[in-house]
C-alpha cells in the first residue's frame, strides 16, 4: 500500500494530508486517492464545499464537524457523506480535526451504498442512516486503529466486501452519465436522449432515480466543477478566459453560477480555496 504524506506548520499550528492509492478494483469507482487528515491550529477552520459530480464520504476520527447547509439550520455531524446537490456547505471545525475522505462517483456510491441517489440528493447525510450494521462497525474499528497504514486498510476491506455484493443499475443511466461526464456536461441532453432511442421524459426520470438530479442540472454541477478544477493550481486566473472554456456564454454567466454554486464571487472564492495538494482528486 502506497502512502504520501504532506506537512504544513506555521505559527498557528500544523496540518498533514495523508494520500494512499486505491486498489485497481476500486479505482474506476473513486476519484483520486483516499485522504487521511489531521489540523490542530489555534482558531476555528471553515471549509466552503461547492457541488461536486460525485459523493464525497467523510469518515470522522476526531470532534464532531459543524455543518451550515444553504438554506437550512446549523447542525452538528459525525461521519458523513454529501448527495449530489446544487448548493455549498459550509464545514467548520474548532481547529482541531482528523478524518478520512473518499471521493466516490456516482456509480461507486450506488454500488457501496445499494440505493439509488435520489434518497441522498442535495443534502448531507450521516453515514450511520445510510450505511447499516457493517459501515457503523467500520468506523469504530477506524477509530480504534493503530495508525494511517492500518486504517486505510480497513476502509477499503469495506468498500470491496460491499462492492461484491450485487446491486441493481440501470445501465443506461450509467451510460448517459458516463457521457455526460466525460465532456464536463457540455453534452446536449437530447442528443443523450437520442443516442439512447428515450423520450427526453424517460431520460430525465431514470436518471433523476439513479443518481439524484436530472441530467440537465447535474452538467451544470459537472461544468462549475471544471472551473474549480482550472483554480486549483492557479495564481492569477483570466475569468474571461476560464468561462470560454469551460462552456460557459461569458462572464456573467459564470459569476451567476459562482453566487449559486459556490455563495461568493468567483474571486473570494479563489482568496479562500483549499490548498492544491498536486494530487489527482484533490
Amino acid at each position: 500500500m502506497s502512502l504520501r504524506t504532506l506537512r504544513q506548520e506555521s505559527e498557528s499550528g500544523a496540518t498533514e494530508a495523508i494520500f494512499c492509492v486505491p486498489d485497481p478494483r476500486l479505482q474506476p469507482y473513486i476519484e483520486g486517492h483516499y485522504l487521511g487528515w489531521t489540523e490542530n491550529v489555534l482558531r476555528p477552520v471553515t471549509m466552503r464545499e461547492t457541488p461536486r459530480p460525485g459523493i464525497p464520504m467523510i469518515f470522522n476520527l476526531g470532534p464532531e464537524w459543524r455543518l451550515r447547509e444553504a438554506g437550512r439550520q446549523p447542525r452538528r455531524a459525525d461521519s458523513f457523506l454529501s448527495g449530489l446537490s446544487e448548493h455549498y456547505t459550509l464545514v467548520e471545525s474548532t481547529g482541531r480535526s482528523s478524518c478520512m475522505q473518499v471521493n466516490f462517483t456516482p456509480l461507486g456510491a450506488l454500488r457501496l451504498l445499494g440505493l439509488p441517489l435520489r434518497e441522498i440528493a442535495d443534502r448531507v447525510v450521516a453515514f450511520d442512516d445510510v450505511s447499516g450494521a457493517a459501515g457503523r462497525d467500520v468506523v469504530v474499528r477506524l477509530g480504534e486503529a493503530s495508525g494511517w497504514p492500518q486504517r486505510f486498510v480497513l476502509l477499503e476491506r469495506y468498500f470491496l466486501a460491499r462492492f461484491a455484493e450485487d446491486r441493481a443499475i440501470s445501465r443506461e443511466a450509467v451510460w448517459a452519465w458516463e457521457n455526460l461526464r466525460r465532456c464536463d456536461g457540455l453534452l446536449p441532453i437530447a442528443t443523450l436522449a437520442a443516442d439512447l432511442g428515450w423520450s427526453h421524459k424517460r431520460l430525465i426520470a431514470v436518471f433523476r432515480h439513479e443518481f439524484g438530479l436530472p441530467p440537465k442540472r447535474a452538467a451544470r454541477v459537472m461544468r462549475f466543477a471544471r472551473v474549480v478544477r482550472c483554480l486549483g493550481s492557479a495564481r492569477a486566473p483570466r475569468w474571461a478566459d476560464i468561462a470560454a472554456d469551460c462552456g460557459y456564454y461569458d462572464q456573467a454567466h459564470l459569476y451567476r453560477d459562482f453566487r449559486r454554486f459556490a455563495g461568493v464571487t468567483p474571486a473570494d472564492y479563489f482568496s479562500g480555496r483549499p490548498p492544491d495538494y498536486g494530487v489527482p482528486g484533490y
